[in-house]
């Protein structure tokens, strides 16, 4: 893949749930889309040198959460933490009986873009996987 280092959006590690081992670059929407998935996924405190980075998501699938409301704000305000982010708009659910929570986050990036990231986080074996993660251009009609 070809990376255009003039990007709006950026260049940086891909990865979902942590940087790829590898080391790939991914730019535009992907870039900031698996950026905003790293945030959700990594736990509060994640980081050393940033507290504040991490929403601990994964965490929640399985749990005894009653409030997706609260887990949508959380999700919100996460993703408005990256800078190319300007809008974020979270719809969550959660399926009990299978244990799959489905994420909808539309956001619009600075370059007034505006995109749906999903996936799914669910359990299987005591493991949490995620699953299905998608970026679409978000069409208005």
């Amino acid at each position: 893949m070809a990376i255009n280092f003039q990007n709006e959006l950026g260049t940086d590690i891909g990865g979902i749930l942590d940087v790829d081992l590898r080391l790939s670059l991914v730019d535009g929407r992907l870039g900031l889309a698996q950026a905003v998935a790293r945030r959700l996924f990594q736990p509060v405190g994640a980081l050393w040198y940033d507290q504040d980075y991490g929403a601990g998501m994964l965490a929640t699938v399985g749990s005894s959460v009653r409030s997706f409301g609260g887990l949508q704000s959380v999700a919100e305000a996460e993703a408005l933490k990256d800078e190319r982010v300007e809008q974020a708009e979270a719809l969550i659910s959660y399926d009990s009986v299978d244990g799959v929570m489905d994420v909808r986050l539309t956001l619009t990036d600075i370059r007034n873009s505006t995109f749906d990231l999903t996936f799914q986080v669910r359990e299987f074996d005591s493991t949490t996987i995620v699953a299905d993660f998608s970026v679409t251009d978000r069409v208005f009609q």
